[in-house]
């Protein structure tokens, strides 16, 4: 007497390959979302650092080595983020090369995409919160 017949076998192996590939597929869609939350947690936080370190570009306000290099950190960090939007990338673009005179309108601009591109709500948020930002010289 056999301890499988034939029909149970096949069931059993089916079974178990039915298990693995859901096994399989759990793992795949599991690290794909880990992967996107991820991604999109950089962008936020690309969005917060442009957003908090933008005083940099103050004329004659003292700024720490921390802030110049996580303000630059955050510009060099858009195209790996962002580079797939070419709205983002021109802005981006844009903003390397106007002068020193425009960098503040040129920032708000590149800020506000940015932040759209990651979902960030700054609907509220006007040009004069983003033109007048806190630091040492001013409130």
């Amino acid at each position: 007497m056999s301890f499988f017949t034939t029909n149970e076998f096949w069931a059993a192996c089916i079974g178990a390959m039915a298990t693995i590939l859901a096994a399989w597929f759990a793992v795949f869609f599991g690290l794909r979302t880990l992967r996107d939350t991820e991604i999109k947690r950089l962008r936020i936080k690309c969005v917060i650092e442009l957003m908090a370190y933008r005083f940099i570009l103050v004329p004659g306000v003292t700024t720490s080595i921390e802030g110049k290099m996580s303000f630059f950190a955050a510009l060099n960090s858009i195209p790996g983020l962002f580079g797939h939007d070419p709205k983002v990338m021109l802005c981006l673009r844009d903003f390397r090369e106007v002068s020193s005179a425009e960098k503040n309108s040129s920032i708000m601009k590149l800020i506000r995409i940015v932040a759209d591109v990651a979902g960030v709500p700054l609907s509220a948020v006007s040009n004069i919160d983003l033109e007048r930002p806190f630091s040492d010289k001013r409130h």
